[in-house]
């Protein structure tokens, strides 16, 4: 029988061996190889040290996010060793595609020139609105957690912006004009559904 996931803190989390005796540092370990995403994640959690760790994790094909972070969540804690490992899953909604690509968002825009036939083409004359959205989840060896983040918006006629990484270049937050892409570090992390 299959253990449930729960929206809470996990009773666990993974520490990393720093052979300091006096070190006081936080750490949190991630599962990612993306550097601007570990830049990221230093800038908006400035009180941890984050430590990203190459993992290679099995990502099922589901159109429920919550059922993907969770099982890349699992698939990452035996990966590192059965020690649990912060993971995320993105997903971005597009009303005009009838909410996708929703969890497939990489297959759809980890090119530019898929992001400009999605936000130029696929779009025209569509509704542009959006919903990225985050999901992040840890495998205590026990049961998954998670937790959600969003932040709404629209897609751009066009990639515009040569900063941040995924559809940043196409997606501009609600309360801005500009895209993440445009956006200094600072600027996103206000947007930033992270």
């Amino acid at each position: 029988m299959p253990r449930s996931n729960f929206f809470q803190d996990p009773r666990i989390i993974n520490t990393v061996d720093t052979k300091k005796s006096n070190d006081s540092t936080k750490y949190i370990e991630v599962a990612t190889r993306n550097e601007e995403k570990i830049r990221e994640y230093k800038r908006i959690l400035k009180d941890f040290e984050i430590v990203g760790k190459s993992i290679d994790i099995e990502e099922i094909q589901s159109t429920d996010p919550i059922r993907v972070a969770t099982h890349k969540a699992k698939d990452a804690y035996r990966e590192n060793g059965h020690n649990p490992i912060l993971v995320e899953d993105v997903s971005l909604d597009i009303q005009g595609l009838g909410g996708r690509p929703g969890p497939f968002v990489k297959d759809f825009t980890e090119e530019v020139e898929m992001r400009r036939i999605l936000s130029r083409d696929w779009l025209k004359g569509k509704n542009r609105a959006a919903l990225a959205r985050v999901i992040f989840a840890i495998f205590d060896g026990v049961q998954s957690y998670y937790w959600i983040g969003t932040t709404e918006g629209e897609i751009s006629p066009e990639p515009k912006g040569l900063n941040g990484f995924g559809f940043d270049d196409i997606f501009i937050p609600k309360g801005s004009n500009k895209t993440f892409a445009e956006m200094s570090g600072s600027e996103k992390d206000k947007f930033s559904m992270r």
